[in-house]
């Protein structure tokens, strides 16, 4: 019988050496792979702008339907809130959330937003939904800093708003 030797021939594990290499490999790895996923949030954001955008126009559409009066969906250089106009056509902010601006996304600066909208009295963009349903013609354009851009938009006055694709669809 042996007496006080360990057999380290048979002991099973990673030496030091091999840690030290697989970790350097995933610094590698996670330094290469950084900025796309920089790159994939950022288009996410302006992605889920866009979303927000043509949820907003969908509830003015339906609130114009529902309640017989013209409603509008403003586009501000950081916002985008919905208001209507009231009998002496005066324009109103509608009780909940909806009336509250949503703010873009993102740090200031970070997205922009702009379209062919026609002004409002308030100097902000002004998509207008009609009771019978129909609604304002237009094209909204979201841009990030990259210059990354999300289309929102209505290719005739009996359509929805919605999310357009690249190549058009």
């Amino acid at each position: 019988m042996k007496v006080g030797r360990n057999n380290f021939s048979t002991a099973r594990g990673f030496t030091l050496m091999e840690l030290v290499l697989v970790m350097l490999i995933m610094a590698i790895v996670a330094a290469i792979a950084a900025p796309n996923l920089r790159n994939f949030i950022a288009g996410r954001r302006v992605g889920d702008t866009a979303t927000q955008i043509v949820s907003l126009a969908e509830y003015a559409r339906s609130q114009a339907i529902s309640e017989g009066r013209v409603y509008l969906l403003n586009i501000g250089t950081n916002s985008v809130y919905v208001t209507y106009l009231d009998a002496n056509n005066t324009e109103q902010t509608p009780p909940g959330d909806a009336g509250e601006p949503v703010r873009l996304p993102g740090v200031a600066g970070d997205l922009t937003i702009g379209s062919d909208l026609p002004r409002g009295d308030n100097g902000d963009q002004v998509a207008h939904f009609y009771p019978t349903g129909r609604t304002e013609m237009g094209t909204i354009t979201i841009t990030d800093k990259d210059n990354q851009q999300v289309n929102v938009v209505c290719l005739s006055i009996s359509e929805n708003y919605h999310v357009q694709m690249q190549g058009g669809r």
